[in-house]
């Protein structure tokens, strides 16, 4: 038996719970479609399934695999201060402050001073 892979059946997941669901050959079309969406959330959720055809019409599906994709239509410096932000109300509301939280807005305060404006 024959099967023919077709691509991905994703679901784009952003702005709380809005969707974006459709099929794509390649993976690299995702960032393309997440230009055009209105996201005011840090990343977008992405969740894809491999979608085959079997000789006798009928498709195949893997397991569904999941990542994140960074929002690129919110300036980088906002994107920095909103993981400040979170991390140190994790902090402000914490009985034990670990070092690598500390590290982490020390990196992050580090990195928005160096951004070329």
């Amino acid at each position: 038996m024959q099967v023919k892979f077709l691509g991905y059946d994703i679901v784009i997941i952003y702005d709380d719970y809005d969707r974006f669901e459709t099929f794509v050959e390649s993976l690299d079309e995702i960032e393309n479609i997440c230009k055009s969406l209105e996201n005011r959330d840090d990343t977008f959720e992405i969740e894809y399934k491999k979608k085959y055809q079997l000789e006798d019409g009928s498709f195949l599906y893997s397991k569904r695999e999941h990542f994140s994709l960074e929002n690129k239509n919110i300036p980088k410096k906002e994107l920095l201060l909103r993981k400040f932000r979170k991390i140190s109300a994790q902090i402000n509301n914490s009985i034990e402050v670990n070092d690598k939280d500390i590290v982490d807005c020390y990196n992050i305060l580090y990195e928005i001073l160096h951004i070329d404006i």
